[in-house]
């Protein structure tokens, strides 16, 4: 391979790592904004949620309370120590879905921060192959040879050059996979 295509080729893969790295990073951006509206969105659905049980229970204890009243039971004693205790169940209803959409919330919470780390991996992880591309293409472009190891006088060092850089670029790809 000529020096210019070497050169070429290493181009082509330093651009094309970045390229990918970019897409990861965008996908995982819109990921990241995604899990963090639905995490909105889950208290959202909580709040509305827990003011309708809230209304739903008032009206039950009203409705209770009336029968009481036209029945002539008095609301002191046992009457009143049911009337407490719905209320106090109608309060642990109320708290338990507001945690319920707090809990789906802090999930969508911890999903959009693994994707805002996903998206600084890509990068990362872009950059470094880039980096491999590179030292790939200046090892294959001649790599600091002298114009005799170029001209082939030395196959020793082509070889060793080329073991190199195979290494080198397998070390990247490697860290980029972990």
């Amino acid at each position: 391979m000529s020096g210019w295509t070497a050169a070429i080729v290493a181009a082509v893969g330093v651009v094309s790592s970045l390229s990918q790295a970019q897409q990861q990073k965008s996908a995982a951006k819109y990921n990241e904004k995604l899990a963090e509206n639905q995490a909105v969105g889950a208290r959202q659905e909580a709040a509305a949620a827990a003011d309708r049980q809230q209304r739903q229970s008032a009206k039950t204890i009203g409705t209770m309370q009336a029968s009481y009243a036209a029945s002539g039971v008095s609301t002191e004693g046992s009457p009143l120590e049911v009337l407490e205790e719905s209320a106090r169940n109608a309060e642990l209803d109320r708290l338990t879905i507001l945690w319920n959409g707090e809990s789906r919330a802090q999930g969508y919470q911890n999903t959009a921060e693994l994707e805002r780390s996903r998206g600084k991996n890509a990068m990362a992880s872009g950059y470094l192959s880039a980096a491999g591309s590179a030292m790939k293409g200046f090892a294959m472009f001649g790599g600091g040879k002298t114009d005799a190891e170029s001209s082939g006088a030395s196959t020793a060092s082509t070889t060793s050059s080329d073991a190199y850089s195979d290494n080198v670029n397998q070390s990247f790809f490697r860290m980029t996979r972990e």
